[in-house]
């Protein structure tokens, strides 16, 4: 066990995933802030200042609100894309390979999702985990996903372990458990001094 609170940042979509990790975490003493987007991390990292960040390696692709930020050229363009989709991972894909439209309106709507492509490449828990440990060496990150052997082989993921050694690890999601805090937790944290 930790002779002190450690302040946990755990950044997932799922408010159920975030919710039951925090509750295992605070039976623990620990004190968990939670995000469920990359830009909400950002800023609740710079007011809360975590020891550990633990982000979901795939946080969602695309946000309604995204797809609004967008400087599109038509407005119209814009209010049928977002009106025409439940889902904004739909719109994305739509944009991406635009069926059915003329070819002036495909070109917009394929410039658009590049610029959306460009900014989930930063909007990842990987680049997230990356601004982290750029901006505060204090601060440790573990990755999570459902199949954690996947961040092990990405070459983002070996190059930010090379550099930052043992402040970075890879773990399953579903190891986040009781298991986890009480023993693994205390390890890794350990390891990095």
């Amino acid at each position: 066990m930790l002779k002190k609170p450690v302040r946990i940042l755990y950044v997932q979509d799922s408010l159920n995933d975030r919710n039951i990790t925090k509750r295992m975490a605070e039976q623990f003493g620990h004190k968990v802030v939670t995000a469920g987007s990359f830009n909400e991390a950002i800023r609740l990292s710079r007011s809360f200042k975590p020891h550990l960040v633990i982000a979901d390696w795939q946080l969602p692709y695309i946000f309604r609100r995204d797809l609004r930020e967008i400087k599109w050229d038509n407005d119209a363009l814009r209010n049928w894309v977002i009106g025409q989709f439940r889902q904004p991972e739909d719109a994305f894909r739509f944009m991406s390979d635009p069926e059915g439209v003329s070819k002036d309106m495909a070109n917009q709507l394929k410039q658009h999702a590049e610029r959306i492509r460009e900014h989930m490449k930063q909007a990842s828990g990987l680049g997230l985990v990356e601004k982290m440990l750029e901006e505060d060496k204090r601060i440790s990150a573990i990755l999570v996903s459902g199949a954690h052997q996947d961040v092990l082989h990405n070459k983002k993921y070996k190059e930010l372990a090379e550099k930052h050694g043992k402040r970075i690890y890879a773990m399953d999601i579903l190891s986040l458990d009781f298991d986890f805090f009480e023993h693994i937790l205390p390890q890794f944290l350990k390891r990095k001094s």
